[in-house]
């Protein structure tokens, strides 16, 4: 992958399916509403993310087989590459290094 920038801004997401995100919160309000808060946030998340200009958005996505949906989702961004690991930790040391190992000298994280 060629980078446009020395920068990059790892936007880690979810897919927002039902039953899948914000779990504690889907206990009192619903599965369904759940999902449509987080998809709300997440998408706030990439429009701020994606004002950007000064790095190259990537967004870092779960689960792995929703990778077309994903991108039709959010898309615009400068590559999408899937979630690699057990836990968060190692989800996001495996991001880092797929970014430095791409080029990228400054490397930012933004949840959703």
């Amino acid at each position: 992958m060629k980078s446009k920038n020395r920068q990059a801004a790892l936007l880690f997401v979810k897919y927002p399916r039902p039953g899948k995100v914000k779990t504690r919160l889907a206990k009192d309000i619903g599965n369904q509403k759940a999902a449509d808060l987080y998809k709300q946030l997440a998408e706030q998340n990439f429009l701020v993310t994606r004002a950007c200009k000064d790095a190259d958005l990537i967004i870092v996505f779960d689960p792995p087989e929703d990778h077309v949906k994903v991108h039709q989702w959010l898309e615009g961004a400068e590559c999408y590459i899937p979630q690699e690991g057990l836990g968060l930790g190692e989800r996001l040391n495996n991001a880092f290094k797929w970014a430095f190992n791409n080029g990228y000298s400054k490397v930012t994280v933004v949840g959703s």
